[in-house]
C-alpha cells in the first residue's frame, strides 16, 4: 500500500488460481500478465471484478519469441482463445511487445496484425495498444494527484475560498 502512489501502473503476472485471485480483487493492481503454460483459467468472478475495478489483461508478444513448433502453435491456441474469451466478455486487453531492450524492434502495426490475426476485432486491437493503456495512466494520475480521492469520485475542479 504504501508504494502505490510512487508509481502509475502496477502490473502482475497470473503465476497460479492464487494469483490471478487475488490481482483480480486488488484494487492496487492496474494490469494482469497471462503468460501461456503458466496462468491459469479465468472464472466469473475474476471477469467481474476486471470491469469492476477497471483492470486490463495484459498480452506478451516477447513470450512467443524462442518458441518453435508446436510449444508455438499451443501458446498462439492459447492467446487466440484467450483474446476471443476477453472481447466476449468485454474486459480491457493491452498488447505489447513485452521486450525490455529496445534494440528489438516490433512496431505497432505489427502488433496490430498478429493480435487481429489471433481474431481480436481491428479496433479493439487498435485500442489495445493505445487508448486503453492512456487511459489507464491517465485514470492513475488523477488518483495520484487526488483529482480522485476514493473509487467513484472525481474532483473536477476546486472552489477558491473567499
Amino acid at each position: 500500500k504504501k508504494f502505490r502512489r510512487k508509481f502509475e501502473i502496477i502490473s502482475i503476472i497470473a503465476e497460479s488460481r492464487e494469483i490471478l485471485a487475488f490481482a483480480s480483487r486488488d484494487a492496487r493492481i492496474d494490469i494482469i500478465t497471462f503468460v501461456p503454460d503458466l496462468s491459469p483459467k479465468i472464472y466469473r468472478g475474476d471477469i467481474y471484478y476486471l470491469k469492476e475495478y477497471g483492470k486490463a489483461i495484459e498480452i506478451q508478444l516477447s513470450l512467443l519469441r524462442y518458441k518453435r513448433g508446436r510449444k508455438l502453435a499451443e501458446s498462439l491456441a492459447y492467446y487466440k482463445e484467450l483474446l476471443e474469451f476477453l472481447q466476449r466478455k468485454n474486459v480491457d486487453i493491452i498488447v505489447s511487445s513485452g521486450y525490455s531492450k529496445s534494440y528489438i524492434p516490433i512496431d505497432p502495426r505489427s502488433i496490430v496484425a498478429i493480435v487481429t490475426l489471433l481474431g481480436l476485432d481491428k479496433n479493439k486491437a487498435l485500442d489495445s495498444i493505445s487508448s486503453n493503456v492512456k487511459q489507464l495512466i491517465e485514470t492513475n494520475r488523477k488518483k495520484i494527484s487526488g483529482l480522485i480521492p476514493v473509487r467513484g469520485v472525481e474532483i473536477l475542479y476546486e472552489c477558491e475560498k473567499s
